[in-house]
């Protein structure tokens, strides 16, 4: 049976008590949480009253943990990773991994300085769930890299690729991939959008 201890100040968690109790043992360890985010969360997506805990989506081993609003990223001791199912630090072959999804929209294509503006998509997990402060990488269908950016709390990002580009026209209309890499908890993902030409 797995549980989590924890313990907040006021305002402001003085730290986070992660309790992990298995068959062999039992193993306590604290995390010290970083400085909080604005009250009205707008990365990780926590709600305005009560706790809650959020994957941390570009690292297993760090959990989001909010409370009235505030966002506190805490990392796990050790080599464990936030289990997501148990809400506890964990070992990692003990994760369940959930999968998620990406979905795009259409992009714009520049032809002078060449370049592509607004690529977009939306990444989602477990039941159609936005996930906020994922990396996301978006790139040609042939992989040549065009801009990274992290979700909002809705799940979305958006981002445009430098001016000149040195890619072949006709490799940039035909459209983009954007991939989500993954962490032990959460499955990669990845999806393609269109570009459309601007005028």
């Amino acid at each position: 049976m797995k549980t989590v201890l924890l313990r907040s100040a006021a305002a402001f968690v003085a730290a986070l008590a992660l309790l992990l109790t298995g068959s062999a043992g039992s193993l306590a360890a604290s995390a010290a949480p970083a400085a909080p985010s604005a009250p009205a969360d707008t990365v990780y997506g926590c709600p305005a009253s009560g706790v809650r805990y959020l994957p941390y989506p570009d690292d297993a081993h760090k959990v989001v943990y909010c409370e009235a609003g505030y966002a506190y990223v805490t990392t796990c001791p050790a080599d464990l990773i936030w289990n997501i199912r148990y809400e506890a630090c964990d070992i990692p072959s003990d994760a369940h991994k959930y999968a998620t999804s990406l979905a795009t929209g259409t992009a714009h294509l520049v032809l002078a300085p060449l370049q592509v503006k607004g690529l977009n998509a939306r990444l989602t997990w477990r039941d159609g769930r936005p996930l906020g402060g994922a990396t996301l990488t978006f790139s040609t269908t042939t992989g040549t890299a065009l801009c990274t950016a992290r979700t909002d709390r809705n799940g979305w990002t958006s981002c445009d690729s430098a001016p000149g580009l040195n890619v072949p026209v006709d490799t940039l209309r035909a459209g983009y991939q954007v991939t989500y890499k993954g962490i032990v908890t959460l499955g990669a993902s990845q999806a393609r959008g269109a570009v459309s030409t601007t005028s």
